[in-house]
């Protein structure tokens, strides 16, 4: 059975069979969710999709991650006890590490992506993350290719769960658990098809010749009577 959010407060709510979360009310403070699955050992991968931003300004600030099982659904900013491991969507910044948040800009910076904060992930956007609990890793994607500043190994102390943290009222995102990340590329698919193909023209071509063979070997029957046959 595929994970759920399994773990929330009076302002959320969980609907689609445990997949999809909203924040219905109070005021914009970030709030824990959390999902059931103890994660202690191997690689998981998931996405959390972006459904909406908050309802009077499309904001979209979430943090989305990982966090120690049992903290408090009635409040947020876990990674500053030591609790989560975060990507925030506002400034693609990882909070929980111990990268300082002015060197991570540096570096984001230097990727191109530093100078657009509240527009790196847009509504319909996935946010994808890949756990290896044996290494203490956490990597990011967005829309299946790889994103940000992932957690390096060492520093996810686990067990943990899935979790975000959502901000607005409105806000409301959709897991998809268990999935290939990243995406395999259209030119990857391509050669594929393409290396199958060979193999299947000889095939069809081995079939086209079984299903010739008895008309052939007929006509040639008739031709061996026929040439025996004596003259009138």
């Amino acid at each position: 059975m595929p994970d759920t959010w399994s773990q929330w407060g009076k302002t959320m709510e969980v609907s689609k069979e445990g997949m999809v979360l909203t924040k219905q009310s109070g005021g914009d403070f970030p709030i824990h969710v959390a999902c059931g699955e103890l994660l202690s050992s191997g690689v998981h991968t998931w996405e959390v999709v972006i459904n909406s931003g908050a309802i009077k300004n499309n904001n979209r600030d979430l943090k989305i991650g990982v966090a120690k099982q049992g903290c408090n659904v009635e409040k947020g900013d876990h990674h500053n006890k030591g609790n989560a491991w975060y990507l925030r969507t506002h400034d693609a910044c990882i909070y929980g590490g111990d990268i300082d948040l002015d060197d991570q800009d540096d570096l984001l910076i230097g990727r191109n992506v530093g100078n657009k904060k509240g527009q790196f992930f847009l509504v319909g956007d996935r946010v994808g993350l890949q756990l290896n609990c044996d290494h203490g890793s956490l990597c990011f994607y967005k829309n299946g290719e790889a994103f940000g500043i992932p957690f390096p190994a060492g520093t996810i102390k686990g067990p943990v769960v899935r979790a975000v943290e959502l901000l607005c009222t409105g806000q409301s995102v959709t897991l998809v658990p268990d999935l290939e990340l990243p995406y395999a590329k259209k030119m990857d698919v391509d050669a594929e098809e393409s290396s199958s193909a060979p193999a299947e023209k000889e095939m069809d071509k081995d079939a086209e010749q079984s299903s010739l063979a008895p008309a052939a070997k007929k006509m040639d029957e008739d031709a061996e009577q026929s040439s025996s046959v004596p003259a009138a």
